[in-house]
């Protein structure tokens, strides 16, 4: 390997016969400079920054170990031989404090400088292949830490209470004590199936806001542990997380803070008090949060092994993926926006209007990408609350009507019969309700 040295000495003959040697006999190494003083010496290191410097102990003004002591302040380390006119202990022990690597008796023998030179390149190289192997574990852990907070994450939503495990991610991230350690968790989740890129968009978005790790379930799920007590800051930046990411549909709870030791029951709670969605696949089958809710809980309750319980999950999850797989992402929008006001005198340029796109696209891309136009998407949403709403008996048709969108009860009397093959009146008799 190449380096560099530097030379100080009140002598000029020994900087010459020392460079002499060097030059001829050991060709890696680079004479960077030569000093007189210690105080020249000084100012010339600090700008050619060498690997090796070779210094004589004596010199007027700052003598050697002097020279050490400010270059151990500024913080410059380099592999420093001594030069002395006799050996004294005291001063090989203050040397030796200071990190000297080695020290000489003047008058210099050659053989026993250049083989003191090279054990030293020798030792450089080794130093700077285990600062390389330290560099590349540290970019490791770093390339390596998303998948280790996941891994953390999945832990706890699985209840597993090894001391040995908790013990060992407590070390993994830098905590002190892992039975003193408090935390709580939260989870974010979309009424929509989300793409990779954008999970990792919501947690560099968490990360530039909370100190947390975090985890991605099935695209679907972010879940988070958050060191400390303070729920009330979590609230706060995933409130803002959530609107800042509106289109996202979002929605998050947070668990109780709990002993790093029993983590798991925080993130649990977390999953099961999440807010209440739906989510409709292409056949409109319900898919609630609730049947993931209960699964997660036989999970906590051990009732079945947590490893079935978790990939049927998966399972229920990836259902939703098909539902989602739109070509334009603004379908599903439209969607959710004809959901949301259904009840209201919505048209086909009101729900254009909120996706951005015009009338006639927006008719296309329906029909195309679900095979229903907007008039059914519309007419579907507001049948499904009829009949709810009938089979509960708890308002008159008319007001029914109005729930739905129909400002005229008479009209939805006669769409009503067209979808079901019943009037309102008939399907609630069927369902034990008379109304009027």
């Amino acid at each position: 390997m190449n380096a560099k040295i530097f030379l100080v000495d009140d002598e000029q003959p020994v900087l010459d016969g020392l460079s002499v040697i060097i030059t001829k006999f050991i060709p890696e190494l680079t004479i960077c400079g030569t000093a007189r003083s210690g105080k020249v010496a000084i100012e010339a290191i600090q700008q050619t920054h060498p690997d090796i410097i070779i210094m004589d102990i004596r010199m007027p003004g700052m003598s050697g170990i002097d020279v050490l002591k400010e270059l151990d302040r500024l913080g410059l380390e380099c592999l420093t031989i001594l030069l002395t006119a006799y050996e004294r202990f005291d001063i090989a022990q203050e040397a030796c404090g200071l990190g000297v690597y080695n020290y000489l008796v003047k008058p210099v023998e050659q053989d026993i400088f250049i083989k003191i030179l090279k054990n030293a390149l020798l030792h450089i190289q080794k130093r700077k292949e285990r600062t390389n192997q330290a560099v590349n574990a540290l970019e490791l852990l770093r390339l390596a830490r998303p998948i280790l907070e996941e891994s953390f994450l999945f832990y706890l939503l699985l209840g597993d209470s090894s001391k040995i495990q908790i013990t060992t991610y407590a070390q993994i991230f830098g905590w002190n004590s892992s039975e003193k350690i408090y935390g709580h968790c939260a989870v974010i989740a979309s009424r929509q199936s989300l793409q990779y890129e954008e999970c990792i968009a919501i947690q560099t978005e968490i990360s530039n806001h909370l100190n947390c790790l975090s985890g991605k379930l099935f695209n679907t799920y972010i879940m988070l542990f958050i060191p400390g007590n303070n729920t009330e800051h979590t609230n706060t930046i995933l409130k803002y997380i959530t609107n800042k990411l509106v289109t996202m549909d979002l929605v998050y709870n947070i668990g109780p803070p709990k002993q790093l030791a029993i983590a798991s029951q925080s993130l649990l709670e977390a999953f099961l008090s999440l807010p209440d969605f739906q989510q409709k696949n292409e056949h409109e089958e319900t898919l609630t949060l609730q049947l993931i809710k209960k699964m997660i809980q036989e999970i906590s309750l051990k009732n079945y092994s947590a490893t079935a319980l978790f990939i049927g999950l998966q399972q229920i999850v990836n259902q939703q993926t098909t539902f989602t797989a739109f070509s334009d992402r603004r379908i599903l929008l439209a969607l959710r926006f004809i959901e949301a006001n259904y009840g209201k005198q919505i048209s086909l340029e009101d729900t254009a209007q909120a996706v951005d796109l015009s009338p006639a696209y927006l008719s296309r891309l329906l029909v195309t990408e679900t095979g229903k136009s907007f008039i059914e998407h519309l007419t579907k949403y507001r049948m499904d609350r009829a009949c709810k709403e009938l089979a509960k008996g708890q308002y008159s048709i008319k007001e029914i009507a109005a729930i739905c969108g129909y400002p005229d009860s008479n009209y939805f009397s006669r769409i009503f019969k067209k979808h079901i093959g019943q009037t309102p009146s008939e399907f609630a008799e069927q369902c034990g309700r008379i109304l009027l």
